[in-house]
């Protein structure tokens, strides 16, 4: 049954079985009928995957089965259970701080077997439950995956723009790209560690989301580039994308709703390579006060 009917199915019926006590008017009946008006996108029940979270839990690592990479068995019914039709992965506000490649398995270069510890902002965090670990996760459940990608690194020169840019693009060719493709060999060898690390099918990951909340970042991009921040914003933005289509330009494109102008031109430049603009409000923020 379509998520979004199930939930009201359920919410009238617990509905029902309640009444509201008297008002200062007199009496006040609601009647809540066990009827489908409207039916619901399923992608609205869709859940975050958070590792690791940005006020510091460990997210998932903390179900990970002792010396493994997989899941406790227990943590994975409870997720199957929850039958979440979409689900975003790694982060957060930490992908901007975290390498991609720190999570899969067999780098070239790699000086140990095991994956390193990532420091998002000076704390350490384990990349046992990585990359191939989620979207095999989201494969035995029928979960569309969210991947986002770290914008940072671009947006504030951490690494060179165009450099930033194919790397947040190589992992769509690690995760999308099929063994016999055309793309240039900086991106073709993904497709072949994917395969080495045991899944040589693409994941066909549908959508992609470059940054979370890097409105954040406005302060620092306006004193770097003061009166020509919006056309770097732009600019660094469109690269990134361009870059993510070229690998695969059927995944579907997330960024954040701000700066309004910057989004106002890509909007117009890449129309339905874009899937949405995302708006992230915490209304109430402290909800210890009423």
């Amino acid at each position: 049954m379509h998520a979004g009917r199930k939930f009201v199915t359920l919410l009238a019926t617990l509905l029902s079985t309640f009444s509201l006590a008297e008002a200062e008017s007199g009496s006040l009946t609601i009647t809540v009928r066990n009827q489908v008006l409207h039916s619901i996108d399923a992608r609205m029940f869709g859940q975050f995957m958070e590792r690791p979270a940005f006020s510091g839990e460990i997210g998932p690592e903390a179900a990970v089965a002792p010396g493994t990479h997989d899941l406790q068995p227990a943590a994975e019914k409870l997720i199957h259970d929850m039958q979440i039709p979409v689900l975003r992965f790694p982060g957060g506000t930490d992908v901007d701080f975290l390498d991609w490649t720190d999570m899969v398995d067999h780098l070239p270069g790699r000086t140990t077997v095991a994956r390193p510890l990532s420091e998002p902002r000076g704390r350490k965090v384990s990349n046992a439950f990585g990359y191939d670990e989620f979207l095999r996760l989201c494969e035995r459940n029928g979960s569309e995956a969210i991947l986002v990608v770290n914008f940072r690194d671009g947006l504030l020169g951490v690494r060179p723009l165009e450099e930033a840019a194919a790397h947040a693009a190589a992992l769509v060719a690690y995760c999308n790209a099929p063994l016999d493709t055309a793309l240039p060999p900086e991106q073709a060898k993904w497709a072949a560690l994917r395969a080495k690390n045991g899944h040589p099918e693409p994941y066909r990951v549908k959508y992609i989301q470059i940054g979370n909340e890097t409105w954040m970042f406005t302060p620092e991009v306006e004193k770097a580039f003061a009166a020509d921040a919006l056309s770097h914003w732009h600019e660094s933005l469109r690269t990134y994308i361009k870059a993510v289509l070229a690998v695969d330009p059927a995944v579907q494109i997330i960024v954040d709703a701000s700066p309004a102008p910057v989004v106002a031109k890509i909007h117009e430049e890449f129309k339905d390579a874009m899937h949405g603009y995302a708006v992230h409000a915490y209304k109430p923020w402290d909800i210890r006060e009423v």
